[in-house]
């Protein structure tokens, strides 16, 4: 169905329509005709309804019961309405009847037929009728509920402001498409649905008005005026839908109304009915073309969406029935609160995002804490707002967000672990970031292996017992030694510098075969490389000392007090390296070096058992793992 001008101009030519004789009455409506073709005669339907008998005062309804009429309250295009008492019921109601300055057989004849169409609908929102009679005069008189209130339009007239107002006036729209829904379940269809023709009452009341040009789509409804026999246009043109405008009978249906319940929610989201035009015939036009530009700058797109499906140009494209349009209202009023957590959110995101960009580098842990309670109210907001509705992509696409910055953070500044643990509660997969968070965590991984065998290797506990047993035998050995030599010395000759340098030159030596295969005797940790090294240079050491001091001609005990000064220096600077147990050896030995002065006829013996006390001392200690770490080992 093409939308140009020219295509309906052509369909009005074809149909016999002359639009330039049609005319708007005050509430902006086609000014109603009586339709050609109808299946009752008014005068038919007035037989029908009369039961008064004669002689009684005043009008009866076909139930006999008395009813006393007041004073008018309100007229419409064809009918007049006032306020009445029915008696035996003992209730206000009102009556409406023709007008006498109209065409009575057409106003009878619309009277008539909007009193049958509501008289079939039976729902909350639409005001019932209690019956139908007739005055002195023969005209037709309905009788109905009355209510107050006031008409809906007078209440958006100036716009729907805030988001509160918007959701009440929504939920009226929802009110409205449950009675506009029953009536499609009757086979009937509205035609004129606007604010205008809703009526509000004072405790909540909602109530669709005005059937008067309502159709039938069901062809099983007979007596009606038929949707597929409509030969006028009726309606009103700022709101009608397309087919309304073409009279396309064939299109004519549920959808229709569906497009008008669309051209409300148009105008309560824009202030505006959806259709404009300076004359008739270009209103007429607009409607035809359905075009909605305002709703394109709205921020309600939620609810724009509705109405841009309501009143989608085809029939085929709007929602099936009233009852889809209402649950997508209510589904968007339920969307709509998650939008807005997701809005308060996002604004907890961008602080967020400033606050990380905003971190110290060189000192990145000091804004962790505040990165942490932002993110917490991000991951609430968002949550909460997937909760309400699991599909929203504005809190799905911010926690991705959100958590994605914080991974990025973790892996700068923090822990692969955390964002790993981030990683894992990300909405939607992301391979790249868990690829970055993997190598992160290998990395991580890694350094602790390394951690773990540098601790190993630091731990003064590997081979104690070993190391322990190994002092006390060599502690004991050097007590027998020195023993030995202090014999020799004294009995056999005098011994020289040439003995010690022999002495030391085999000890060293005989080292060599244990520092070749280190393993085989303990655990090849630093501890235990640092002592065999450390015993091996101060062998070394000793034996320079010996030989400098032969080469230059020293003194014997002197060179031997110096060898138990730099012993007792180098077992102390190892205890505080190494482990404060050395001092066992440390001491005895300086003690030695300031004796030999004293008692030189005894320096060997003194020299062994000096020896012998400190490294059976700290080889006692350490062959029962007691070891106590140096203050920046531990």
């Amino acid at each position: 169905m093409s939308a140009t001008p020219l295509a309906l101009s052509a369909r009005w030519e074809t149909l016999g329509l002359d639009v330039d004789t049609l005319a708007l009455d005050e509430a902006g409506t086609l000014v109603r005709q009586l339709e050609h073709g109808c299946t009752v005669s008014v005068q038919g339907a007035l037989e029908a309804t009369l039961a008064a008998s004669e002689g009684d005062s005043g009008p009866l309804t076909s139930m006999g019961s008395s009813i006393s009429i007041g004073p008018t309250i309100g007229q419409g295009g064809m009918g007049l309405i006032r306020v009445a008492t029915q008696h035996a019921l003992k209730r206000e109601v009102v009556v409406k009847s023709v007008r006498l300055d109209v065409n009575q057989q057409q106003a009878t004849s619309h009277i008539l037929g909007e009193a049958w169409i509501t008289g079939m609908l039976e729902h909350p929102n639409i005001i019932p009728i209690y019956d139908i009679s007739h005055q002195d005069s023969g005209e037709p008189m309905i009788v109905m509920k009355r209510i107050e209130g006031q008409a809906w339009s007078d209440l958006i007239g100036d716009g729907v402001r805030g988001d509160a107002e918007l959701e009440h006036h929504v939920d009226i729209l929802r009110q409205v498409s449950n009675a506009v829904h029953y009536a499609h379940s009757k086979g009937l269809i509205h035609r004129d649905l606007k604010p205008d023709n809703v009526m509000l009452g004072p405790f909540g009341e909602v109530y669709v008005l005005d059937w008067g040009i309502a159709l039938a789509f069901d062809t099983a409804l007979t007596g009606l005026p038929q949707a597929s026999e409509a030969s006028q246009l009726a309606g009103t043109p700022r709101y009608m839908a397309p087919e309304m405008v073409a009279l396309d009978r064939d299109a004519l249906g549920p959808r229709t109304d569906v497009y008008l319940l669309g051209a409300i929610l148009h105008e309560l989201l824009t202030g505006m009915p959806p259709h404009e035009g300076d004359t008739l015939k270009a209103l007429m036009h607009a409607a035809y073309a359905s075009e909605t530009p305002r709703l394109d700058a709205l921020s309600e797109q939620g609810l724009a969406a509705v109405c841009r499906k309501a009143m989608a140009r085809e029939p085929s494209e709007r929602y099936p029935t009233a009852e889809a349009f209402r649950d997508a209202l209510e589904a968007c009023l339920h969307q709509r609160g998650s939008r807005q957590l997701a809005e308060q959110a996002h604004e907890n995101l961008l602080q967020l995002e400033v606050w990380l960009e905003g971190l110290d580098e060189g000192l990145p842990d000091k804004g962790r804490q505040r990165a942490y309670e932002l993110l917490s109210a991000c991951r609430f907001g968002f949550n909460q707002a997937l909760n309400d509705w699991p599909e929203n992509p504005l809190a799905t696409e911010g926690l991705q967000r959100a958590l994605s910055k914080m991974v990025h953070y973790e892996l700068e500044h923090g822990s692969a672990r955390a964002a790993s643990a981030l990683v894992s509660a990300l909405p939607s997969r992301d391979p790249e970031l868990e690829d970055l968070v993997e190598r992160g965590a290998q990395k991580t991984r890694q350094a602790v292996a390394r951690l773990k065998e540098l601790e190993a290797d630091a731990d003064t506990s590997q081979g104690a017992r070993v190391r322990g047993i190994g002092l006390l035998v060599h502690g004991l050995g050097w007590a027998l030694l020195g023993g030995a030599l202090g014999y020799i010395d004294r009995e056999v000759r005098t011994l020289e510098h040439g003995v010690m340098v022999g002495l030391w030159a085999f000890t060293l030596l005989s080292m060599l075969p244990f520092f070749v295969r280190l393993e085989r005797f303990i655990a090849p940790t630093r501890s235990n490389r640092l002592m065999a090294q450390s015993g091996a240079y101060a062998t070394a050491t000793y034996l320079c000392l010996w030989c400098y001091s032969w080469a230059l001609g020293g003194d014997f005990l002197t060179t031997l007090s110096v060898n138990m000064l730099v012993g007792a220096f180098g077992w102390g600077l190892l205890a505080l390296i190494f482990d404060r147990w050395l001092l066992v050896t440390c001491i005895p030995l300086l003690l030695a070096a300031l004796a030999f002065p004293q008692w030189p006829e005894v320096k060997f013996e003194i020299m062994g058992f000096a020896a012998a006390i400190g490294m059976a001392g700290t080889g006692i200690a350490w062959s029962r793992n007691v070891a106590i770490s140096a203050p920046d080992a531990s």
